[in-house]
């Protein structure tokens, strides 16, 4: 009589399981009619029919390219969705919103789009919808502007200065169809931001993002015209350049009318003054002050002492106006 092979009837079972959970995920996605392709961070879960007729490489391209867009937003804000960005397809009108972390692309969505995809067209309505996922409570949202301006860094740090001119003119036209006619307009708006941009560069916009994400839920201002006048005060303070000083009376009228107050420079006195704020603005003040880091790494430093430097050999050291990097450090300045 043959000995009982407990191993091999293990080894059996696992196989019949490990079908059983292929063939169950199989059937799944054919009845939702949906294929999924993943990225690091981005995933589509889309019918099929989005994919007839789309070259795979190029597919394959654009995934790392929305990848890239996903870490762009998040360098800009100094923090990344839970789970990602999913891009879905659904059975309901429009063309593409966002809830929550899902960009949902509806039945108006032109599928023919994803054809042409190649180096050199992106679908950028996909990547500009990601902008919204990124906003996360609305924490500093005072307009669509707010969301606008993000896209703006998007485009200029994954597609080139070229492309940034060419967004920065459509929205000088908008400016000039609206605010030139005594109208209010969020892409009128987003030409303003961008202006200020090109005066003080993205440094202060990064600083200012990251300084309302140190909030706390108390202590964001309520109103759109309460966020957007603290939005232009850190601006100042970050860049030291009176940005408000940049716009006609006008245009200020304007945007105050739109959000529902008064434009000017404006903090709410019981704000608590977070570490990232105070040691941020002390660089500001003192530009010459001693900041560290190392050629690989991406953040400064506040001191050699960080742990986060403990196994850098070659640390370097300079006055903050001319440090090469401009990402605090998560641990000797940054409060998460």
């Amino acid at each position: 009589m043959k000995s009982f092979n407990f191993n091999k009837l293990v080894a059996v079972i696992m196989c019949v399981l490990t079908l059983n959970f292929f063939l169950s995920v199989k059937n799944i996605a054919m009845v939702n009619g949906a294929t999924l392709k993943t990225g690091r961070y981005v995933k589509l879960s889309l019918d099929d029919k989005y994919y007839a007729g789309v070259d795979e490489k190029n597919l394959t391209k654009w995934i790392a390219y929305l990848d890239d867009v996903y870490l762009k937003y998040s360098e800009l804000v100094n923090k990344k969705p839970v789970n990602g960005v999913n891009i879905v397809s659904v059975n309901k009108p429009g063309v593409a919103w966002v809830t929550n972390n899902i960009i949902n692309l509806g039945s108006s969505f032109n599928i023919e789009d994803l054809k042409d995809i190649v180096d050199s067209d992106w679908h950028s309505v996909i990547a500009e919808q990601m902008s919204y996922i990124f906003d996360f409570d609305g924490r500093w949202n005072f307009d669509n502007a707010s969301t606008y301006i993000k896209t703006a860094y998007m485009i200029e740090q994954t597609r080139g200065k070229a492309y940034y001119d060419k967004l920065y003119a459509s929205k000088k036209i908008s400016y000039n169809e609206s605010f030139m006619k005594g109208k209010f307009s969020s892409d009128g708006l987003t030409y303003i931001l961008m202006t200020i941009k090109n005066k003080v560069g993205w440094d202060p916009f990064k600083k200012v993002f990251w300084y309302f994400n140190t909030l706390s839920s108390a202590s964001v201002p309520a109103t759109k015209i309460g966020k957007f006048n603290l939005f232009m005060l850190k601006l100042k303070q970050y860049s030291g350049i009176d940005v408000l000083a940049m716009l006609p009376q006008t245009d200020k009228n304007l945007v105050g009318k739109a959000l529902g107050g008064t434009i000017r420079y404006d903090e709410p006195t019981s704000q608590p003054v977070s570490k990232i704020e105070s040691t941020l603005l002390q660089l500001i003040k003192d530009q010459n002050r001693t900041v560290y880091w190392v050629e690989s790494g991406k953040s400064f430093h506040s001191t050699n002492k960080c742990s986060t430097l403990k196994r850098s050999t070659n640390i370097l050291n300079g006055p903050y106006k001319s440090c090469p990097k401009t990402d605090p450090c998560n641990t000797c300045i940054r409060i998460q």
